[in-house]
């Protein structure tokens, strides 16, 4: 995986690639075009509702059932003309376009090898 938001960055089709604390608050970022600090600020919290939200579901579903939930690894939403993608337990990640994304060089850069 990389460490460079800047190598995320060069990958065709990602608009935003960005980190954020588990609160919800954007902690770097880059993006192709200017970005405003609202849409970051909702961005940021968004996915940490989601990774919560996930992290929960998975912390139950392990209590209940005879597999391992956790850690959580990634999580990918597609929808319309956008995308995310989200790592490090889900508080890293990309924003992009799904259409001209090169999925493969995302994947490998960021060390996922989805089913």
């Amino acid at each position: 995986m990389t460490d460079s938001l800047d190598e995320l960055m060069d990958i065709p089709g990602v608009q935003v690639a960005f980190v954020f604390t588990p609160d919800g608050q954007y902690t770097a970022y880059r993006t192709r075009q200017p970005v405003s600090p609202q849409l970051l600020a909702t961005l940021a919290q968004y996915c940490a509702t989601v990774t919560m939200t996930l992290h929960t579901l998975a912390s139950n579903l392990t209590a209940l059932t005879d597999h391992n939930w956790l850690p959580q690894d990634f999580w990918v939403y597609v929808g319309g003309d956008v995308g995310i993608v989200m790592t490090q337990g889900g508080f890293r990640g990309v924003l992009l376009d799904p259409r001209t994304t090169d999925w493969p060089r995302l994947w490998r850069t960021l060390g996922l090898r989805p089913g």
